[in-house]
């Protein structure tokens, strides 16, 4: 329940600096409430999605609050929980959960538009991690080519959102 708390303040603190960049957003939606459609399972929520009214680029955000990892330990665990693949006990692991979801998004790109605001344009659908710490899975980015990788104070400093053309 805790780390759930801390997961929703954290969401709803990258929600905010969005807002404060000039983002449209949507805090924590779910996923079948973006594409306004019934999906074969539940894919969970989206921590923010967000727009600038009349671009073409959408950016589906998961916010992750971890605790800064020091021990070999730590870091390995981090690691495991966000590397993209299936798990030993046959779950997703964090990552390829929210790639799941993004790849929903991607496929039904035009539902997505209509639901920002942003008619019936094409748009661009970046998927985006936002830690509350630099953590290990930053210096493995290269092995995720089409996922953006930053801190909150990352977007504080640069001002926006980091953009990668999916591959």
């Amino acid at each position: 329940i805790e780390i759930n708390r801390r997961g929703h303040a954290f969401a709803k603190q990258v929600f905010e600096v969005i807002q404060d960049l000039g983002y449209k957003a949507l805090l924590e939606n779910k996923v079948t409430t973006i594409l306004n459609k019934d999906l074969d399972k539940d894919y969970g929520d989206v921590d923010v999605l967000a727009w600038k009214s009349g671009g073409d680029e959408v950016f589906a955000i998961e916010c992750k609050d971890l605790n800064f990892a020091k021990t070999p330990n730590e870091i390995a665990e981090q690691l495991n929980r966000f590397s993209g693949q299936i798990l030993s006990n046959g779950r997703r692991d964090e990552l390829l959960k929210h790639l799941d979801r993004c790849d929903l998004l991607w496929a039904h790109a035009k539902r997505v538009a209509q639901k920002v605001g942003l008619g019936n344009r094409d748009i661009n659908i970046h998927t985006v991690v936002c830690f509350s710490n630099p953590v290990p899975m930053q210096f493995m980015a290269k092995r995720f080519l089409s996922v953006i990788f930053q801190t909150i104070d990352d977007l504080r400093e640069i001002g926006k959102i980091e953009k990668k053309v999916k591959p």
